[in-house]
């Protein structure tokens, strides 16, 4: 019997622009491309829904289930904002320009380092929000998952620590949820919560839909709801992220890339302590507008 080889630990290399941590991408190439009027933008926080808004927006713009079914997320929506030669699917810029239109784009760069003709109105944005506390813990697991940390140095306290100071990747949630907020009446920004998505699917796939002028008949909304149920979502090896293991070591132990897809898991994993300090970090958002519930 062939011996079986695991697949190599790769971790993303990071970098710092402008002050904030960022994976290693090509950002002057971002901020200084051309765009187009029918790009179509996916932004948001690490693990605040973009799986799940990313796969509805492609349906709701193609209706194109069978190569929803047969084509990989990564390929659909390439992501912009990671550069790493060791792996096929991480091509930056690249991954982009070689699409046909209208162009889809995964993004996490706060608002700021987005391309200047994007934020003149050059394209469609649509950001995903969710509250913080599930935000944490979710990224947290996802690190884990892929084996980005050093467990030995990196522990749950120590990543929540950087969270709540805004020095892991993307910078301080409470900057990169407001920097979108405050263009949230752009004709070009749709702003939406994940809260929102999981409570009543059927109208956000509306909202998107109405944003990007296309015209769904029930039936349409009816099987994109099915589609993009997290059950569904979870065993589907187009979204779930499972080719990885292929390529880069993952930790299963940790469970799966789509975890429960509803909000709440958070008192599973933070303290009292804990809370009170997301509780702090988001004083910010006093006075926007913009509010979040924790179930």
């Amino acid at each position: 019997m062939a011996e079986e080889i695991s697949a190599p630990r790769i971790v993303f290399k990071q970098m710092v622009h402008k002050g904030i941590p960022l994976f290693e991408c090509e950002i002057d190439r971002i901020e200084a491309m051309d765009t187009f009027d029918d790009d179509i933008w996916l932004c948001g926080y690490p693990r605040s829904g973009n799986t799940l808004t990313q796969e509805m927006t492609y349906l709701i713009q193609t209706l194109d289930f069978g190569r929803a079914n047969s084509v990989y997320l990564e390929d659909r929506v390439p992501w912009i904002d990671a550069k790493d030669d060791r792996l096929q699917k991480v091509k930056g810029v690249d991954a982009i320009e070689e699409q046909i239109r209208p162009r889809f784009v995964k993004c996490h760069l706060p608002y700021d380092f987005l391309p200047s003709q994007l934020k003149d109105g050059k394209g469609r944005i649509i950001y995903v929000s969710r509250n913080a506390k599930d935000v944490f813990q979710s990224y947290y697991r996802i690190m884990l998952w892929d084996d980005q940390l050093d467990t030995s140095k990196e522990t749950l306290n120590t990543f929540f620590e950087n969270f709540v100071k805004g020095k892991d990747l993307y910078g301080l949630w409470t900057d990169h949820i407001i920097g979108y907020w405050k263009k949230r009446d752009d004709e070009n920004v749709l702003f939406l919560k994940f809260e929102d998505i999981v409570k009543d699917m059927p109208t956000v796939i509306r909202t998107i839909a109405t944003f990007l002028g296309r015209t769904l008949v029930e039936d349409d909304v009816t099987k994109i709801c099915k589609h993009c149920h997290v059950n569904n979502m979870r065993d589907n090896p187009m979204v779930n992220f499972s080719y990885k293991a292929k390529n880069m070591s993952i930790r299963q132990e940790v469970g799966a890339f789509i975890n429960k897809g509803e909000p709440g898991v958070w008192r599973n994993v933070l303290t009292p302590q804990m809370s009170e300090q997301i509780d702090d970090m988001m004083k910010p958002l006093d006075g926007t507008g913009l509010k979040y519930e924790f179930s």
